[in-house]
């Protein structure tokens, strides 16, 4: 949840997949896995990069793909405006 907590208030589309809409991946260098890329660390729903007992994957659907917590669309080309 710190990785959320720390970016409140900013955009994050840059860590999901504009054609997927789910989390970016990477190859891992030691593993050679296909793993989600979380730079500034793990948050909710997102697995970890190991085998693990105490992940419960039982959720349903991640955070990001529930539409309830959808608020609006980024938009693709912004113009400025001046009020005189």
């Amino acid at each position: 949840l710190k990785p959320i907590i720390d970016v409140a208030g900013l955009d994050i589309s840059h860590w999901f997949d504009p054609r997927t809409n789910d989390i970016r991946h990477h190859i891992d260098p030691v593993t050679h896995c296909l793993l989600p890329y979380t730079p500034h660390g793990r948050f909710i729903h997102v697995a970890p990069p190991f085998p693990s007992s105490d992940f419960a994957n039982d959720y349903g659907i991640p955070w990001w793909k529930d539409p309830k917590y959808k608020i609006g669309v980024l938009s693709k080309k912004v113009r400025t405006i001046r009020i005189l």
